[in-house]
């Protein structure tokens, strides 16, 4: 079908900016075909332009009318004329007015005017989507363009074909959508208009377009698809008949401007099933233009988004959730509780589902400041409350009063304590968290074993997601690149006093189907070696376990995992779990940087699961910690307590103190107790301790903290740090064994040592030595900052777990 359109009497009232033009004529003829079949990938449609309503007159001897309708318009150098007058409705010839428009020495024309760039004319926007006509060809899709320079008669030509699409089916009445696609090609987008040659040249352009509403009659439908003039190959018709996604795959065609090329009918029954049932597209939401090389997830797969901002995935059978990466350089999507919105449901895996997601450009740069949380595991009203106002509520402040910028928090586990009737008001808690004005505080989750229902034999996270959105995600910040899986491995339910009265009993680590995951979205990472990995579970790492839930375990992708966090510049591990902090230094995984892969072990924001007191259940203080991210790098972090100053690190006892309570049980440094209580509870001492001074540091490490001790502010020498397992917390042990009547082993744990000891020359005590001070340094591994906390008074009661009050101070930052 060739199509002919023409300007005549170009007319210009005086002096005055209008500009008259009269358009007439419109002919087509039809002719070729096509066979052949392959097949290809496709996307999905974007929102369509304002229609145009131009319709065809009838057909004579295979050449159609174009008649003007109500409502067309034209832009001439950019300007949009007048609605054509009603008098030139329905007929082949029109005068347009274009109001405010000097003349000029050439003039470039267009139509429709819809498709023209508002700010510049030579770009227009070729539609996504058209609406289906009885015809068959869309309203509006004959673009067409002219330049003339002082004529009085111009010729317009065409810049589309059109590809004719006929469906035989008997079963149907109509199909909500029909789509076709070419890999690599531009069929609609932006495009850059050589008026001279009546050619355009894709500037973003995508590679599918989409008729909606489409209409059979007589057991026939009829689609046409205008298309930029060209030699395409491999392209693929989508029908989507409201269930399932079918396509035909046809190969290479040429599409001439202002001709139809038909394509010979094929039969619906003969239609290939759709194995991609995810579709969509990652759009800019400021310009609606894609966004390329997207990780995109149901969960099982990872794919890519492609030039075009498409993407196609094969929905597993048991996807709950299609979701995107938040790409470097795009602000993270907030729902209207201003919590993270980066994934959408999946309402039957088996039937095409398309979504397509929008993000916004952010300008906050490549620093951010991450809060990691453990544990809040609330299982009462009033836990969840002491959550809210005291956890919560010292975010916030602090946050604000430290100026932190681009707060990204993220929960390590435990959210709940089996307590599924918690969960809304849980949500509710992370909502709208606001440092001030419009800045929130997005939080993300990590799934505990406590967040697995013991109610649900077979769907035990399934109230966490309905909840919380995907386990197994991730996104970027800047420079990193920030993983979230579930590594709670549930093997058998057992009864629980909490709320569930059932609970998960479980194992640590990954299935293959989760390392194949992990693979997958590393691998869409671009250059890991210059990028940081902050990697969040909540059951540690450290040096692996076997069936056990304390460790990831050896069988369960331990070193395959840590193996694949070394690619990157530096990798961090974020850990909940445990209710006691503790960094554990992966030596044999080494990252590009040369160091090796950091695991921080967060004591819980419940701490000793919400006591009266304020402590984890090695005696440090009940809260979370605050990481500070420059580039590639994690420059600083410290673990701060709840309600307590920030240099609040670390506590200073005397080694030969008696230590005992309330019910009498008497505790020393230096000698192992045994306690006969519901457990048997043995306090573990160590004899270095006695006649030494002995500090507490809740956040240390072997490699990177010192500890010297001092007298009239002179260095006497330094400290020497316990081995793991060598001792308990005797003071904190006392504590609860005689004063909150704990009668469980938990309470007198040795696994991670915070203690540090010196033993004065010359057989002085500890308590003989006058205008002392212990001042502990902390050398980050990474940055070189440095950072000093002092203390000069030993702790001799038990007051400060209960008070929120600092014993010590921050020197030097």
């Amino acid at each position: 079908m060739k199509i002919t359109r023409h300007i005549t009497t170009m007319l210009f009232k005086a002096t005055i900016s209008l500009l008259t033009l009269a358009f007439v004529a419109c002919k087509s003829e039809i002719e070729t075909s096509l066979t052949d079949t392959d097949t290809l990938e496709f996307g999905v449609n974007l929102i369509m332009l304002p229609d145009t309503r131009t319709h065809l007159g009838d057909k004579t001897d295979n050449h159609y009318e174009l008649l003007w309708s109500a409502g067309d318009k034209i832009s001439v150098n950019g300007y949009q004329s007048e609605e054509v007058p009603n008098e030139y409705v329905n007929s082949v010839n029109a005068t347009f007015t274009v109001p405010n428009m000097q003349p000029a020495s050439s003039y470039s024309v267009v139509y429709p005017s819809s498709v023209v760039d508002s700010e510049d004319y030579t770009r227009i926007h070729l539609p996504f989507t058209y609406c289906h006509t009885e015809t068959g060809i869309p309203a509006g899709s004959s673009v067409a363009v002219a330049k003339t320079s002082d004529s009085q008669y111009i010729h317009l030509k065409h810049i589309c074909g059109f590809l004719r699409v006929t469906i035989n089916d008997n079963e149907n009445s109509s199909y909500p959508k029909v789509m076709l696609s070419i890999p690599g090609a531009a069929l609609a987008g932006e495009f850059e208009v050589n008026y001279e040659s009546a050619s355009i040249t894709p500037i973003e352009g995508v590679n599918q377009i989409s008729i909606s509403d489409v209409i059979i009659k007589d057991g026939k439908a009829e689609i046409v698809f205008p298309l930029p003039a060209g030699e395409y190959s491999d392209f693929v018709v989508h029908v989507y008949d409201g269930n399932k996604c079918l396509r035909k795959v046809v190969k290479k065609m040429t599409i001439q401007s202002g001709r139809i090329l038909n394509v010979p009918a094929v039969d619906y029954n003969t239609l290939e099933q759709e194995t991609y049932t995810g579709q969509g597209k990652v759009l800019d939401a400021t310009t609606g233009k894609g966004i390329a090389g997207i990780s995109v997830s149901d969960g099982y797969t990872v794919t890519k988004t492609d030039a075009n901002g498409v993407y196609r995935i094969p929905l597993h059978s048991d996807a709950r959730f299609i979701y995107y990466s938040t790409p470097s350089g795009y602000d993270i999507n907030l729902n209207q509780s201003k919590t993270p919105d980066f994934y959408s449901k999946i309402a039957d895996p088996t039937q095409v589902n398309i979504v397509d997601f929008h993000l916004t450009p952010s300008d906050n740069g490549d620093n951010f400041t991450l809060i990691g949380v453990g544990d809040p595991q609330c299982s009462s009203n009033s836990e969840l409350n002491r959550y809210t106002t005291e956890t919560i509520a010292d975010i916030v402040s602090t946050t604000r009063n430290a100026g932190y910028k681009n707060v990204v928090a993220v929960t390590l586990g435990d959210v709940t304590f089996d307590s599924n009737n918690l969960y809304e008001s849980l949500k509710n808690s992370m909502s709208n968290v606001a440092i001030s004005g419009n800045d929130y505080i997005p939080f993300f989750q990590t799934i505990g074993n406590h967040d697995h229902d013991g109610l649900s034999q077979t769907d035990p996270t399934g109230l966490f997601q309905s909840h919380f959105g995907p386990t197994d995600y991730s996104f970027n910040v800047g420079k990193a690149h920030i993983v979230v899986m579930d590594n709670v491995y549930e093997t058998s339910i057992s009864s629980t006093s909490k709320p569930n009265g059932k609970k998960w009993d479980y194992q640590a680590g990954y299935t293959e189907q989760q390392y194949n995951w992990l693979k997958a979205d590393l691998s869409n990472v671009e250059n890991p070696q210059e990028k940081l990995l902050i990697f969040c579970g909540h059951i540690p790492f450290r040096a692996g376990g076997s069936n056990n839930g304390s460790n990831v375990n050896t069988d369960k992708f331990y070193s395959e995992v840590l193996s694949l966090m070394t690619q990157f510049n530096e990798a961090h591990i974020m850990i909940g779990h445990t209710h006691y902090s503790q960094n554990w230094i992966h030596a044999n995984y080494k990252c590009q940087n040369g160091k090796p892969v950091y695991e921080h072990i967060h004591g819980a924001a419940s701490g000793a699961w919400w006591s009266t007191y304020n402590t984890d259940k090695f005696g440090g203080p009940s809260g979370y910690s605050i990481y500070s991210i420059e580039g590639n790098s994690i420059v600083d972090w410290t673990a701060k307590g709840t309600g307590r100053p920030a240099g609040y690190q670390m506590r200073v006892f005397d080694g030969n103190k008696m230590l005992t309570g309330t019910k009498g049980y008497k505790l020393n440094w230096y000698t192992t107790s045994t306690l006969s209580l519901t457990d048997e509870c043995k306090i573990k001492g160590n004899e270095n301790l006695q006649n030494a001074f002995v500090v507490q540091i809740w956040d240390d490490d072997s490699d990177n903290w010192k500890v010297e001790l001092r007298q009239n502010d002179a260095k006497v020498g330094d400290f020497t740090r316990l081995a793991d397992k060598s001792c308990s917390n005797v003071w904190a042990s006392s504590f609860f064994y005689n004063e909150a009547n704990k009668k469980t082993d938990p309470y007198c744990g040795t696994t991670a040592s915070h203690y540090w000891y010196f033993k004065p020359s010359n057989n002085v005590k500890p308590s003989e030595m006058g205008n002392w001070s212990v001042v502990a340094t902390f050398t980050n591994p990474y940055s070189g900052k440095v950072k000093q906390y002092k203390c000069d008074a030993f702790t001799t009661d038990y007051s400060s777990l209960k008070q929120q009050i600092g014993e010590n101070q921050l020197l030097t930052y």
